[in-house]
Formats: structure tokens, sequence, C-alpha cells
């Protein structure tokens, strides 16, 4: 069985903060990578079997790590530069390396439209979707293999999923998941949708909260990783 780590989804204690340091427009490569995969609003962890006979693995990735695609719009794919250090050993099992990301926010927005720059899109198409005003929290788990997730079905994946302030401990249940399409072969994303109120009309992620959970599992795969909301946070003020 598969063993979850958990990730806190925070920015590298090393380095400058793009999102604080630069307008978006000025991002490079490296920038749009470390928001896309360690910052407060995105975070990876790999899974990977030590043999048949032995005890699961769970390897959080590094900076370093393969870009997802579709969150990248394309921009690189390829090896992570530590990979003999960080990877299991040849003849271990599949390797499955997940990223979960707070989509509806705009650091993540701006990434997204960033990379498509990056890969020569004229910055007015790039940045046709910037504008967009989400109603609810949207946090998306893309990998290089998400046909446990797929395979679940969209009600199995809304009962068996959560986001959870860390002082209140009330979980909140998504009112929708659907798959975002990626090639031909696969699935691109897996995006859950999170109300901002409650059915009284308070918030579900209460004023002065420092941390939430967001927890899925799809089949013998759980996930489970933690935002500091205290540092999701740019030039512009707090972002969700």
């Amino acid at each position: 069985m598969l063993l979850a780590m958990i990730l806190v989804a925070s920015a590298a204690a090393s380095g400058n903060d793009p999102w604080k340091d630069k307008d978006f427009a000025d991002w490079d490569l490296k920038d749009v990578q470390r928001v896309l995969n360690d910052s407060p609003w995105a975070g990876q962890v790999q899974f990977g079997m030590q043999g048949a006979d032995a005890a699961p693995s769970a390897i959080t990735s590094t900076t370093q790590s393969p870009v997802n695609d579709t969150l990248m719009g394309g921009v690189a794919r390829g090896t992570p530069a530590n990979a003999a250090s960080s990877a299991p050993s040849q003849g271990t099992g599949p390797v499955m390396l997940f990223t979960v990301s707070w989509v509806s926010s705009r650091t993540i927005c701006e990434a997204k439209a960033r990379s498509k720059e990056l890969s020569g899109m004229p910055p007015a198409e790039a940045r046709t979707n910037l504008a967009t005003l989400y109603d609810n929290y949207q946090i998306a788990v893309a990998g290089n293999n998400l046909s446990a997730f797929a395979r679940e079905g969209a009600e199995k994946l809304k009962s068996d999923s959560y986001l959870m302030a860390k002082k209140s401990k009330e979980k909140v249940a998504p009112t929708r998941v659907f798959v975002e399409p990626g090639d031909s072969t696969r699935p691109g994303a897996i995006i859950y949708e999170f109300p901002k109120k409650s059915p009284t009309g308070a918030p579900t992620i209460p004023p002065g909260e420092k941390g939430v959970e967001f927890f899925t599992a799809a089949g013998k795969i759980p996930l489970k990783i933690s935002f500091d909301i205290t540092k999701m946070t740019d030039k512009r003020g707090p972002d969700l």
C-alpha cells in the first residue's frame, strides 16, 4: 500500500521569492518553475515502491523536479537534476509524482500565463484569463499518472476529499470535482472546487486562519498537503 508523505506547500528557505520581488511579466523560467512547483501555492510529492517485498516510500521532490506540463503550458519537461539521489533505484515499482496547486490564486494564474509567454505566445493572448474572478477555491492535482483518480469518478472523489481549516478543524467537502483534459492519452489534472462560504454564509476559511489542509484519495493513493495561508501573499496582498 502506498503511503502519503504530508508536504507543507511553502517556499524554500533560501533564495528570493519571485512573487514578492518581481512583477510576473519579469519572471524567467526558473521563477515560473518555483511558483508552480515549490511555493506557498504549490507543492509536490513523489510515491515509489522499494521493490515487491519492501516497505513503500514517499519521497518529496525538489524545486528542480519535472515541470508539470498542464500547469506550465508545456514550457519544459525532463528529469530532475538530482534524480540519482532523490529517485528510487532501478528495479523499483512505478514512480508517481503529483503536484498540488491552489489554481484559483492570481499567482498561479500569472505563472501559467507567463509560461505561455516564455513558450512564444503573444502576451495579449497568454494573459486572456488573468481577469477571471473565481467564486470558489480551486485546487488542482496533476501528475505523471492520474489514472487512479480518473477511475474513481467525480462523486467518489468528492466524498473522499476535504479542505480543513487548521484552527477550527472543520472539514469542507468539494462542491465539484472534474477532470481537466490533457493530451489524447491521459488526463491533465483533477480540479477540486470548494465553496468560499458555508450554507449559513460564514467563510469556510475564517479570518485569522493560518493554515488549511487539503486531502484526497484515489484507491490506495492518499494525498494530504498543508497550505500556510500566512505565506500565500504576493505584492498585492493575500491571494487565495
